[in-house]
């Protein structure tokens, strides 16, 4: 495929299912924002032999590299490779001012499961939160080198003496595999991230188990999901147990995406953002 055309099969939507989670999720409005987050998309470029993904938020520039070849959808060793359209629509709705308040997620310690490229990760750190993005094995080398060209580790305290704001802490970058004991260094967690992460049914009972690790009675799981037909199933297993599955109503894709400045080659329908937290007793 040529870039342009690469761009275009990531934004294009997955053929729709007649089975819908809109069926079997509450709803939430959104919240409403004194001051919008500032946000330029730059698109899809080739420089110096690499394919970079590349856009601004809140004045600094995030550039994601991803590997185009041989990514096919099931195989969890090319996933990682590319940025997928869940990524790039959560870009938006974090930054859309009808949903979260200008400085929701600074200092919020953040924990995104199956990170691929980094680029969920990394809009969160730029929004000041303290992220730790993890992947399998195979995933890390990329997510650190797009996690390092982003975030280099500046010294806060130096740049403040400079008069310059401080950066943005790094984002951590850990192994994890679902189901499996979550490294102590996630520490507590304030929101988990999970990106167009339902696509084999087989990785839904350890992404379940691993959320119930981490996910205490004040956290918040945010999840985007384009439908594959059988993303409702996972979630009656969250219901099933014991968690609030919500989904976000009015979540206006050609208005989010049109503020973060994205394309909106999306349809509405194709799309769900789930917030879910535990139940409590």
């Amino acid at each position: 495929l040529k870039p342009a055309q690469f761009v275009l099969s990531l934004l294009s939507p997955q053929p729709h299912n007649t089975l819908t989670s809109r069926s079997c999720c509450q709803r939430v409005r959104g919240i409403s924002a004194s001051e919008p987050v500032m946000s330029e998309f730059r698109g899809l470029v080739h420089r110096d032999g690499e394919s970079l993904f590349t856009f601004v938020v809140n004045g600094r520039e995030l550039v994601i590299k991803q590997q185009e070849q041989q990514t096919q959808l099931g195989d969890e060793n090319t996933l990682y490779r590319v940025i997928w359209a869940s990524a790039q629509l959560l870009h938006a709705y974090f930054i859309d001012e009808q949903h979260f308040k200008p400085g929701y997620f600074a200092g919020e310690r953040v924990l995104e499961l199956g990170s691929g490229t980094g680029a969920v990760g990394l809009v969160l750190a730029a929004l000041g939160a303290e992220v730790t993005m993890t992947d399998l094995p195979q995933a890390l080398p990329l997510l650190r080198r797009n996690s390092l060209r982003n975030f280099p580790g500046k010294d806060g305290a130096a740049e403040e003496a400079r008069g310059r704001p401080a950066p943005p802490p790094p984002p951590k970058v850990l192994q994890l595999s679902w189901g499996e004991p979550v490294p102590a260094e996630v520490g507590a967690v304030d929101v988990v991230v999970c990106s167009d992460l339902l696509y084999h049914v087989p990785l839904f009972e350890p992404l379940l188990a691993t959320l119930q690790q981490v996910m205490d009675s004040d956290c918040l799981c945010i999840i985007a999901q384009v439908h594959r037909g059988w993303q409702c199933e996972f979630y009656r297993m969250l219901e099933d147990a014991g968690m609030d599955v919500t989904y976000v109503q009015d979540l206006d894709i050609l208005s989010i995406l049109s503020t973060a400045m994205l394309p909106t080659e999306f349809r509405e329908d194709e799309f769900d953002i789930l917030h879910v937290r535990r139940r409590k007793k």
